[in-house]
């Protein structure tokens, strides 16, 4: 009988030899959900590499729950700076980011950057691709290890106006509906596949449903109502409001404003614009008139106050002409779901598994893993 040399067979047993492990250093981003562990891997990655007298940078990128503080209390760390100093510079540099690196007072290998105490992504200036791209070739110009560990949300960061927009509908409500849960399902499923790979897609955030990339915003409502009436005038002052604080804003990206639907109800732009109670505005408003009325909007401890707030002051006729409301009737929810179902198999019907068991069975794992991944995202 022949056993394979160094098999646990073998007669005669030679120990190995250890390697040493070869590390050539990079830039290496964990992230995960919240709660997943990714900044425990993160932190042990780099404290391994730091005891093995390696140079590295631990990077916390959560703006939302700062970790540093956390992971590292005061007394343990040479200073304190902020990552937030870094990235509201108009331009990232080497210098800027040394400054701002702070030592591990018993790891001396070790330099961390994050966000201090107290802080969030509104205490400093908004910022782009452009200085997190500076901020990592920075990083690796100045140490071989750049552990970065990610914000748990894929959305945040870059020049987004999601968050701004988002002010006031932290607390939407969801239909009671089962149907009219699915209805909408299916159709952020439908926008997210006709999406670019930019443009980023947000359930239940600003509306219904909202995309933006870098360049164009879509507020989209989705309301599936087959045996009742489609109430279109409140749909068009809920869309009218949303674009009045894009207007407010001063946000300098294309806007479309639209309403999925299934109902027998016909939409009339003129009923609509009759409907419509609040009476126009006749002056400009003052950058401290603005200021004054962003800070208001989180006052507001309803919709209807935010309303009247937005409508007495920025209800400009010139608005009203340029507010354009795109509605859009769809089949049942039934058609939806095969359509949906049929566009993810012809995206994805060659990944992996997928393309080794009977068609009608992909088809069917690939909707359910995608409704799953649409609920779990709901904020």
């Amino acid at each position: 009988m022949n056993f394979m040399k160094n098999s646990i067979f073998s007669r005669e047993q030679k120990a190995e030899p250890i390697k040493e492990d070869v590390l050539h250093g990079g830039v290496l981003a964990v992230w995960g959900s919240p709660g997943s562990g990714k900044s425990t891997v993160a932190v042990k990655i780099a404290k391994h590499l730091a005891d093995k007298k390696k140079n590295v940078v631990l990077v916390l990128c959560d703006m939302t729950a700062p970790m540093l503080p956390c992971i590292c209390p005061p007394s343990d760390l040479e200073c304190e700076k902020s990552l937030g100093s870094i990235l509201s510079a108009t331009h990232v540099t080497e210098p800027l980011v040394k400054y701002n690196m702070i030592t591990h007072k018993k790891m001396s290998y070790l330099t961390v950057i994050g966000m201090l105490k107290g802080e969030n992504e509104y205490t400093y200036a908004a910022y782009s691709k452009v200085q997190a791209q500076e901020l990592i070739e920075s990083l690796r110009k100045i140490t071989p290890f750049v552990i970065i560990d990610c914000s748990s949300y894929i959305f945040q960061g870059g020049n987004m106006e999601a968050e701004r927009l988002r002010i006031g509908e932290e607390r939407r409500d969801a239909s009671t509906k089962i149907r009219g849960f699915l209805y909408q399902d299916l159709l952020t499923l439908k926008v997210l596949n006709e999406s670019d790979n930019e443009t980023k897609v947000y359930s239940e955030w600003v509306e219904d449903i909202y995309t933006e990339n870098d360049a164009d915003i879509s507020i989209i409502q989705a309301k599936y109502y087959p045996a009742s009436t489609v109430n279109f005038s409140s749909i068009f002052e809920d869309m009218y409001y949303q674009f009045l604080k894009v207007k407010l804003y001063k946000i300098n990206k294309s806007v479309s404003l639209k309403c999925y639907y299934h109902g027998d109800t016909e939409f009339s732009n003129e009923t609509c614009v009759a409907d419509f109670v609040y009476g126009n505005v006749h002056k400009d408003l003052s950058d401290e008139e603005i200021q004054s009325i962003s800070v208001k909007i989180k006052e507001c401890s309803n919709m209807s106050e935010r309303k009247n707030l937005i409508f007495s002051n920025l209800n400009k006729q010139q608005f009203m002409d340029e507010f354009n409301l795109d509605i859009i009737k769809t089949g049942t929810i039934d058609d939806l779901y095969i359509a949906v179902k049929e566009a993810l198999f012809n995206e994805y019907k060659n990944v992996g598994l997928l393309s080794r068991i009977d068609n009608t069975q992909a088809k069917d794992i690939l909707i359910s893993i995608f409704v799953s991944f649409i609920q779990i995202k709901y904020y």
